[in-house]
Protein backbone atom coordinates (compact mmCIF):
# COMPACT_ATOMS: atom_id res chain seq x y z
CA UNK A 1 0.00 0.00 0.00
CA UNK A 2 2.60 2.76 0.88
CA UNK A 3 3.98 2.34 -2.78
CA UNK A 4 1.45 4.35 -3.50
CA UNK A 5 2.17 7.54 -1.67
CA UNK A 6 5.48 9.60 -2.85
CA UNK A 7 7.06 12.31 -1.68
CA UNK A 8 8.54 15.14 -3.60
CA UNK A 9 10.41 17.99 -2.00
CA UNK A 10 10.33 19.59 1.66
CA UNK A 11 6.83 17.92 2.36
CA UNK A 12 5.38 17.47 -0.86
CA UNK A 13 3.60 14.07 -1.05
CA UNK A 14 1.52 12.75 -3.53
CA UNK A 15 -1.15 9.49 -2.78
CA UNK A 16 -2.02 7.98 -6.09
CA UNK A 17 -5.37 6.65 -6.33
CA UNK A 18 -5.60 5.66 -9.28
CA UNK A 19 -5.86 7.80 -12.43
CA UNK A 20 -6.19 10.82 -9.81
CA UNK A 21 -4.10 12.13 -7.22
CA UNK A 22 -4.20 13.39 -3.68
CA UNK A 23 -1.69 16.02 -2.88
CA UNK A 24 -0.60 17.40 0.07
CA UNK A 25 1.60 20.78 0.26
CA UNK A 26 2.90 20.66 -3.65
CA UNK A 27 6.07 22.17 -3.74
CA UNK A 28 8.93 22.78 -6.96
CA UNK A 29 7.59 20.03 -9.24
CA UNK A 30 9.51 19.10 -11.92
CA UNK A 31 6.51 17.65 -13.93
CA UNK A 32 3.61 18.93 -14.61
CA UNK A 33 1.16 16.15 -14.64
CA UNK A 34 -2.57 17.56 -13.90
CA UNK A 35 -3.59 15.01 -12.30
CA UNK A 36 -5.13 16.35 -8.71
CA UNK A 37 -8.37 14.94 -7.61
CA UNK A 38 -7.94 17.03 -4.31
CA UNK A 39 -4.73 19.26 -3.42
CA UNK A 40 -4.41 19.74 0.76
CA UNK A 41 -2.60 22.92 1.78
CA UNK A 42 -1.98 22.83 5.57
CA UNK A 43 -0.57 26.32 5.78
CA UNK A 44 0.59 29.30 4.44
CA UNK A 45 4.30 28.87 4.57
CA UNK A 46 5.85 29.81 0.65
CA UNK A 47 7.06 25.82 1.12
CA UNK A 48 3.21 24.90 1.50
CA UNK A 49 1.37 27.01 -0.38
CA UNK A 50 3.17 27.29 -3.85
CA UNK A 51 0.65 28.82 -6.80
CA UNK A 52 3.75 27.75 -9.06
CA UNK A 53 3.08 23.93 -7.86
CA UNK A 54 -0.75 23.57 -7.47
CA UNK A 55 -1.35 25.17 -11.00
CA UNK A 56 1.17 21.95 -12.19
CA UNK A 57 -0.97 19.10 -10.47
CA UNK A 58 -4.42 21.13 -10.61
CA UNK A 59 -6.98 20.44 -13.22
CA UNK A 60 -10.46 21.64 -13.75
CA UNK A 61 -12.06 19.02 -11.77
CA UNK A 62 -9.39 19.92 -8.56
CA UNK A 63 -10.72 20.52 -5.72
CA UNK A 64 -8.39 22.45 -3.28
CA UNK A 65 -8.79 22.55 0.72
CA UNK A 66 -6.93 25.17 2.07
CA UNK A 67 -6.62 26.70 5.91
CA UNK A 68 -9.66 29.78 6.16
CA UNK A 69 -7.05 31.95 6.79
CA UNK A 70 -5.32 31.95 3.49
CA UNK A 71 -8.80 33.25 2.33
CA UNK A 72 -7.77 35.87 0.32
CA UNK A 73 -4.69 33.97 -1.27
CA UNK A 74 -6.09 30.98 -2.03
CA UNK A 75 -9.24 32.54 -3.78
CA UNK A 76 -6.68 34.30 -6.20
CA UNK A 77 -5.36 31.17 -7.16
CA UNK A 78 -8.55 29.74 -7.13
CA UNK A 79 -9.78 32.42 -9.58
CA UNK A 80 -6.82 31.63 -11.74
CA UNK A 81 -7.02 27.83 -12.46
CA UNK A 82 -10.81 27.43 -11.35
CA UNK A 83 -11.41 24.37 -9.99
CA UNK A 84 -14.55 22.80 -10.00
CA UNK A 85 -15.08 23.08 -6.11
CA UNK A 86 -12.60 24.97 -3.37
CA UNK A 87 -13.39 23.57 0.43
CA UNK A 88 -11.96 26.22 3.23
CA UNK A 89 -10.62 24.91 6.25
CA UNK A 90 -9.60 26.53 9.41
CA UNK A 91 -7.60 25.23 12.64
CA UNK A 92 -5.89 26.91 15.42
CA UNK A 93 -8.55 29.62 17.40
CA UNK A 94 -12.21 28.85 16.67
CA UNK A 95 -13.50 31.98 14.90
CA UNK A 96 -16.79 32.03 13.21
CA UNK A 97 -18.96 29.47 13.14
CA UNK A 98 -20.55 26.85 10.27
CA UNK A 99 -23.01 28.99 9.26
CA UNK A 100 -20.53 32.26 8.76
CA UNK A 101 -16.95 30.45 8.14
CA UNK A 102 -17.43 30.65 4.61
CA UNK A 103 -19.13 33.47 3.84
CA UNK A 104 -16.07 36.05 2.90
CA UNK A 105 -14.56 33.32 1.43
CA UNK A 106 -17.39 32.57 -0.74
CA UNK A 107 -17.41 36.14 -1.97
CA UNK A 108 -13.56 36.32 -2.82
CA UNK A 109 -14.32 33.47 -4.98
CA UNK A 110 -15.48 33.55 -8.66
CA UNK A 111 -18.60 31.87 -10.33
CA UNK A 112 -18.35 28.90 -11.90
CA UNK A 113 -16.08 27.58 -8.58
CA UNK A 114 -18.24 25.91 -5.90
CA UNK A 115 -17.39 26.92 -2.17
CA UNK A 116 -18.32 24.06 -0.20
CA UNK A 117 -18.06 24.75 3.35
CA UNK A 118 -17.64 21.96 5.84
CA UNK A 119 -16.96 23.36 9.43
Amino acid sequence: MTEKIKVFKHNSICIDVGDRAVYVDPFEMDETPRDAAFILVTHDHYDHFSPEAIEKVANKNTVLVVPEKMKSKAAELINTIAPEVAIPVHYGLITGTSKNAGEEFSRLVKSPVKVEVRI
